[in-house]
């Protein structure tokens, strides 16, 4: 390249440019929608009777479905609360959700918060709709924050809840991944 003229040089770069650059893209948004889709191997949440602990669930380390059980008109048996530790990400059946509710969401927090002030918080659907709120601070331990979902709004696909915490981070910001089947 050191032979060609200054105008040349830019031609190439310009060219090199418009061949990387949206190969780059196309990777971010590849590897983003393999974080959203659900793995073959992905078990979806089993709800089991556990006398001391309540329900509690099998399959996923990360997230746990609990909480007393209510009946569903599409399925038998519904969960009243879903919850997700840092990052997690769940898989649930549409037919446990309530139908005649509120669908509480519970989410772990890195580090406690320092107040009980609520958190921004947003949800995002696949299908484009989204929800702004925010998410009421557990006040004993300041280490979940409770955020209850119209049972309208969680129909199948995937979501992604984004809380904004306190952290004394550059990017506080904490991801949460629901998959409705």
């Amino acid at each position: 390249m050191s032979g060609q003229s200054p105008e040349n040089q830019s031609g190439s770069l310009r060219k090199f440019a418009g061949v990387v650059g949206p190969a780059v893209v196309l990777l971010v948004l590849w590897f983003g929608w393999q974080m959203l889709s659900p793995g073959e191997d992905e078990p979806v949440a089993q709800v089991r009777e556990t006398p001391e602990l309540g329900t509690s669930t099998t399959g996923e380390v990360a997230s746990k479905v609990q909480g007393a059980r209510t009946k569903s008109a599409d399925s038998g048996e519904a969960v009243d609360q879903l919850t997700l530790a840092p990052h997690g990400r769940v898989t649930l059946e549409a037919a446990r959700i309530p139908v005649d509710q509120a669908f509480a969401v519970v989410l772990e927090l890195n580090e406690a918060s320092p107040d009980t002030e609520p958190l921004e918080t947003l949800i995002l659907a696949e299908d484009g709709r989204k929800i702004e709120t925010t998410s009421k601070v557990n006040e004993t331990d300041r280490k979940t924050v409770r955020l209850d979902v119209a049972p309208d709004f969680l129909v199948p696909g995937r979501y992604m809840v984004q809380i904004r915490t306190k952290e004394a981070d550059p990017f506080p910001l904490i991801r949460y991944v629901i998959i409705v089947r």
